[in-house]
């Protein structure tokens, strides 16, 4: 359900710099299709962000423009389909995790269903999926 459509105009992501999950400023399209006109967005009824740009990327700040650290892998998240029909997903963990970065975040929460990658270190995907 749509609260309020935004359509290319301003009011439905946050204008603060996008960081990555280090806390460091995060160097992404996003920000130059959303101040470019290059995305449509709306506020859904929950708060929730969301932007769909003509390559088929999809954008969402989970708390809105608002709230939260505007920060990729915890409150932000890119979403892209591809031509073979499947969604991909755009994010980060930590280092320690996996040594590898790019679509895991995204991933992560919907495999195991929790953030914990944010909690502790030492997780995996084969044997530690969760800090408990």
């Amino acid at each position: 359900k749509v609260s309020k459509t935004c359509g290319t105009g301003d009011g439905c992501f946050s204008s603060a710099p996008l960081l990555d999950l280090d806390g460091s400023t995060y160097v992404s399209n996003r920000l130059n299709d959303i101040k470019n006109g290059k995305a449509y967005m709306y506020i859904l009824a929950d708060g929730t962000s969301i932007a769909f740009a003509g390559d088929n990327r999809i954008f969402i700040d989970i708390d809105g423009p608002n709230k939260g650290k505007n920060q990729e892998g915890v409150d932000s998240f890119d979403f892209a389909i591809f031509d073979d029909g499947l969604l991909h997903i755009d994010g980060y963990l930590r280092p320690s995790m996996t040594g590898a970065f790019d679509y895991e975040a995204g991933t992560w929460i919907m495999y195991n269903d929790n953030m914990d990658y944010l909690k502790c270190s030492g997780l995996n995907w084969q044997t530690k999926t969760s800090c408990k």
